[in-house]
This record gives structure tokens, sequence and C-alpha cells, in this order.
């Protein structure tokens, strides 16, 4: 039997979608997507500033695995005298996270823990992570990659810009074509106006 996972996004697709539906699947939730899905399998980030939410209590009532994918070189976090410091000054405590992903590359797909990719954002991580966990059919929810996000947790200057999603859409593009070449994974976007669509099927939730 096949297993399956939805990985939740932030796109603006997911306006009104309810997300009770979602309560028997495994799930990842992206970012601050952990906040609608009901007691999420996993939530990844790649965000310092999700790192940081997570450590003051913003997703105290969340029921997860938090899953934190990072380096000792993060652009706005490093890995001194045993502890990661933001720019600021602000001191990340690890222990916040269940699970510590020390991220290998960028471009591509890994197929080990040790190969882990990036993608440049957390919602590729989730991808990644789904690859990893060995599951079979991975569902893509609010992986738009254009325009602004489906919640207003964000304030008006973290939208992001277009030539970003334009590094993102290349690099999901090289991923789910080695996906598609190389394994059995079959990836579903849920998202009728995803970029994506252009090369994975797109299934009508």
């Amino acid at each position: 039997m096949n297993r399956e996972v939805f990985i939740i996004g932030g796109g603006k697709s997911l306006d009104g979608y309810d997300f009770n539906r979602l309560k028997d699947k495994d799930t990842i939730a992206v970012n601050v997507s952990a906040l609608d899905v009901p007691n999420p399998t996993y939530c990844i980030t790649a965000d310092s500033s999700i790192f940081r939410r997570v450590q003051e209590g913003y997703f105290k009532d969340v029921n997860t695995t938090w899953v934190l994918v990072t380096n000792p070189e993060h652009c706005s976090m490093k890995f001194r005298d045993g502890k990661f410091v933001h720019k600021n000054g602000f001191v990340y405590n690890l222990f916040c996270m269940n699970m510590v992903i020390r991220n290998a590359g960028v471009e591509g797909i890994g197929f080990t823990f040790s190969d882990f990719r990036t993608g440049y954002n957390s919602g590729f991580c989730a991808l990644q992570l789904a690859v990893l966990l060995g599951y079979d059919v991975i569902h893509l929810l609010g992986f738009d990659l254009i325009g602004t996000h489906y919640h207003k947790h964000y304030s008006p200057n973290q939208q992001i810009a277009v030539k970003t999603f334009e590094k993102f859409y290349k690099n999901f593009v090289l991923a789910l074509n080695i996906l598609k070449d190389q394994t059995n994974i079959k990836v579903i976007s849920h998202s009728p106006v995803s970029r994506l669509n252009r090369i994975i099927p797109y299934e009508r939730l």
C-alpha cells in the first residue's frame, strides 16, 4: 500500500480551505501553516524567524514534531561556541526543536539525510523530508509559487519577491524531474494556480 503525505505550504490558493479535512492524514506543515493543520505529523522550517517563534511559544498549542533545517553558516544565525546566535544577538535554543537536520546543499534532491537539499525555502525542505521518510505519494497544497500567503501571520515586508519565486521554481523543477526519472514517487499538485502544474499532475481536492 502506498504511503501518502500532505504537505501544506502558504500559497493564496488555500484561502477558505477546510484544514479539518486533513485531520486523519499524515501531514507536513510548512512554517506558519502549522497553526491551521490539525495536529500535523511534522512541522518544518528553515527560517530563523519561525525558529524564534517556536522558542517564544507562538506555536505552543501545536502538537507536532518540529523539524529545523539549517547549517552552521545560516544567513541570519551562526553556530558559534555551541549555540546559534542571530545577527542581532538573539540566542536560539535547539531543544525547542525535535529534529535538527544539517543541510548538505541547495539544488537537486537527496536520498539520504546526510545529503539533505533545501531549494532555498522551507516548502522545498518539506518535499525533501517527505522523500527521505519514504512516502510514495506526496500531495502539495498551497505551493503556488506566485503572489502572497493565504494567512496574515507575516508582516507586509515579508512578502516574497518575484525573482525569489523564480529561484524557488527552478529548484523545484530540477528536483521533481529527478524524482520522476529516478524514483516511483508520485508528486501531485492541488493548487489550481501553481506553476508546478506544468511538470506534475494537478488534481482538485
